[in-house]
């Protein structure tokens, strides 16, 4: 059985045109993914200029020391459900989904 042109310019055609979806796909997800790269860069940006980083050593405050009584305070509240609205979430659990679990 012979096959016709026509058919056999059908399966070109559907080839090409499967080919070109295919392009046409992975141009779209390359341009929305770095458009939205393009957008958290701005916002990490934006971000750094209002919020400083997180110092390694605690600042000493003038006539405010360090104590252990205060530093086991603080242990206390970050561990304490109490504080959050719902009672559930601690601060530690903020500080793990932002990243900065100690």
């Amino acid at each position: 059985m012979r096959t016709s042109a026509d058919e056999i310019y059908s399966k070109k055609s559907a080839r090409w045109e499967l080919h070109f979806v295919r392009k046409l796909l992975i141009s779209a997800v390359a341009i929305l993914t770095s458009s939205q790269a393009t957008a958290d860069d701005e916002l990490m940006s934006a971000t750094r200029q209002i919020f400083k980083a997180i110092p390694s050593v605690i600042p000493v405050v003038k006539d405010n020391p360090v104590t252990r009584e205060k530093v086991e305070i603080g242990k206390m509240q970050f561990f304490d459900p109490r504080i959050s609205a719902s009672e559930i979430i601690l601060v530690a659990t903020a500080a793990t989904i932002l990243g900065r679990s100690e």
